[in-house]
């Protein structure tokens, strides 16, 4: 999902970007360090979250590859609507 990482609700939250993301951004680094490269315009911040980005975009294309195999799409677009929609808040 998408979320603005600048946001205050973030200066100490402990979790990666996505817990099921294999990328070294989420396996490294949480959202609150994120922050705090973000906020003082660091450029590993920017790294970081291009790793996730494109880690999250090949993975994407891999997955409407797969499904456009298998003849799954349409279910498969659904899944990715649902999860996108469902972006847990920092209180989770």
């Amino acid at each position: 999902g998408d979320f603005n990482l600048r946001r205050a609700e973030y200066l100490a939250d402990g979790r990666p970007l996505e817990d099921e993301c294999p990328c070294h951004t989420c396996r490294h680094h949480h959202r609150a360090y994120l922050r705090h490269l973000l906020v003082n315009n660091e450029l590993a911040g920017f790294r970081l979250l291009s790793i996730h980005n494109l880690t999250y975009t090949m993975n994407l294309l891999r997955g409407i590859r797969q499904a456009i195999t298998t003849g799954e799409v349409a279910s498969h677009l659904a899944g990715i609507r649902a999860r996108r929609l469902s972006v847990p808040s920092p209180s989770d």
